[in-house]
């Protein structure tokens, strides 16, 4: 497996490299939850082609975007930590396909509508969710909205100009008494599952500001994908 825990890192999830034939891939798992905010990014439809992995950790994460049904490809996942992270879209009906899937846990997110039916026929699989996505009015309260077509660009009257004012709308984590958290963990308001931009979670869940934000983000994504490129070689015997 793959474990970043003690890597100071400023990026993005690497794709998997195409020119690898995944069959003798021996990745099974992939933990990047330590890092907390300094990964950012999408979650790569590459991903799918680890057909080994097991295990994949990267709760408290800042990695947004979508779920990729593609993930569905992965024959031996077992378990799928997303919780707090910064995701959002629908839940794809696709993972249910994923036959030793047995844990997936994505509270602490943005997503829309409801756990699709075939999540929840599925034998032995662990959904952590918020209680919004599983009731049964679930299609009507947390209702996905479609993706607007491109059309004719209205403009509007002009406005007078002037210094924007601070919004008033307090963020998800304004209940939190931690400085720096944007999403406090449960019920806790001393214990934080996601801090701010520029802060870092630290073990004890409160938020560390970052001095060095320049230099670490210098590395853009090398650490991580050095990593899983190294881990991958190493599996199909490319380096010693």
């Amino acid at each position: 497996g793959v474990w970043m825990g003690d890597v100071d890192y400023t990026g993005t999830l690497p794709e998997m490299p195409a020119s690898v034939d995944y069959k003798d891939v021996m990745i099974t798992e992939l933990n990047f939850g330590a890092m907390g905010q300094g990964l950012s990014g999408t979650l790569p439809p590459s991903w799918s082609s680890m057909k080994q992995l097991i295990d994949l950790d990267l709760e408290g994460t800042k990695v947004s975007g979508t779920l990729p049904p593609e993930w569905s490809g992965m024959a031996k996942a077992e378990a799928l930590q997303l919780k707090y992270c910064d995701l959002s879209g629908s839940l794809p009906p696709s993972w249910s396909s994923m036959q030793k899937l047995r844990i997936v846990s994505l509270s602490g997110n943005h997503f829309c509508g409801c756990v699709p039916d075939s999540w929840r026929e599925k034998d032995r699989l662990d959904v952590t969710i918020e209680e919004w996505h599983m009731g049964e009015d679930c299609k009507l309260a947390n209702a996905c909205r479609p993706t607007a077509a491109p059309g004719t660009t209205t403009t509007n009257p002009p406005t007078t100009t002037g210094t924007p004012a601070a919004s008033s709308t307090p963020s998800p984590g304004s209940g939190c008494e931690v400085d720096g958290c944007e999403v406090c963990e449960g019920d806790s308001a001393a214990r934080c599952a996601r801090c701010r931009e520029g802060y870092s979670l630290t073990d004890e869940k409160t938020c560390l500001a970052n001095h060095d934000g320049g230099v670490a983000a210098a590395s853009s994504g090398a650490v991580a994908a050095a990593a899983v490129w190294a881990a991958v070689l190493l599996s199909v015997g490319l380096v010693a």
